[in-house]
């Protein structure tokens, strides 16, 4: 995540680039610590050391595609509690996170109704094993059967 904002913004780069140069190792730390040094604290350097047209360049939406492809469900349910603690519960950085994810048992939990995310993010279930919330099935929808659509030929 750091690379991808980074990539984005030259002054949000150097910072980053700083925090690196002065703890080469921080690649090896806890996963919350880096979003911590590489991320929330240069963002607030930027935050108070920016125009405002800077800050609106910024890319405010982060996708993180296949987290059920971490290595084990422990790796998961570090990565959703870092952006939890990190990202969501800090009101100063304006990003929106999408995650998109098999539901594995670490992504499920953290989600349920008693889940630590479940008041902080819109869940939009997909799969055959939960409810089908959104009236349809994604299986139907391929094979061209949904209720909704008529075929006027």
């Amino acid at each position: 995540m750091a690379y991808q904002l980074g990539s984005n913004t030259i002054k949000l780069r150097r910072e980053m680039g700083t925090v690196v140069a002065k703890d080469p190792l921080i690649f090896l730390k806890p996963l919350n610590t880096q979003m911590e040094k590489l991320i929330m604290a240069p963002f607030e350097y930027l935050r108070h050391n920016s125009e405002e047209s800077e800050l609106s360049a910024l890319p405010y939406a982060i996708l993180i595609d296949g987290l059920d492809k971490c290595t084990n469900e422990e790796r998961q349910a570090e990565v959703l509690s870092t952006i939890n603690e990190c990202v969501l519960k800090n009101k100063n950085l304006p990003f929106r996170i999408f995650i998109t994810s098999r539901p594995e048992w670490a992504i499920r939990s953290a989600l349920e109704e008693d889940g630590y995310l479940h008041q902080v993010a819109y869940h939009i279930p997909l799969s055959d094993n939960e409810s089908n919330q959104l009236g349809w099935d994604a299986e139907e929808i391929v094979n061209g059967e949904t209720t909704n659509t008529h075929n006027h030929t």
